[in-house]
């Protein structure tokens, strides 16, 4: 099992859903409402009275909040969900990384870059960073690259 990083919004709301998750957001400044914290929430904190027009901020602070407002926040941090790749286990399991590094999944790639190629680790993370995660193609490009002196 890899972990894998999502930042594609129908993908982020697409895992959710299968595992009945719904975005929320936590307050955890001194004051209200200027430092908000992503979460998605699951089975009896997700649940929602019908009845009430407004969604009520449920107990502890979780706030269940639009999917457009959730991304909002997301795309300013420049966050991205990090999840199993096992899509069918419906682990809810899940943390949200910077999008640059995406936390398992890049260490996995830099690692296997520094251990075939002259590349550094931190060429390796910069090259990710610059062409993404095909393995074939930042071979490719890693013999161009000189090593670090």
């Amino acid at each position: 099992m890899a972990i894998i990083s999502l930042s594609d919004h129908e993908e982020i709301r697409d895992w959710a859903a299968a595992r009945a998750g719904f975005p929320a957001i936590v307050d955890v400044s001194t004051e209200g409402g200027t430092q908000p914290m992503l979460r998605i929430v699951f089975g009896q904190h997700a649940y929602q009275d019908q009845d009430r027009a407004e969604r009520p901020q449920n107990a502890g602070g979780v706030e269940l909040v639009e999917w457009s407002d959730w991304f909002e926040i997301l795309d300013q941090k420049n966050l991205a969900l990090s999840v199993s790749d096992d899509f069918e286990a419906r682990d809810s399991s899940y943390e949200l990384v910077s999008a640059g590094s995406s936390a398992g999944m890049d260490d996995l790639d830099v690692k296997f870059l520094a251990e075939n190629t002259d590349l550094s680790p931190n060429q390796a993370k910069e090259l990710i960073g610059r062409h993404g995660r095909d393995r074939d193609k930042l071979l490719e490009i890693a013999k161009t690259m000189k090593a670090e002196s």
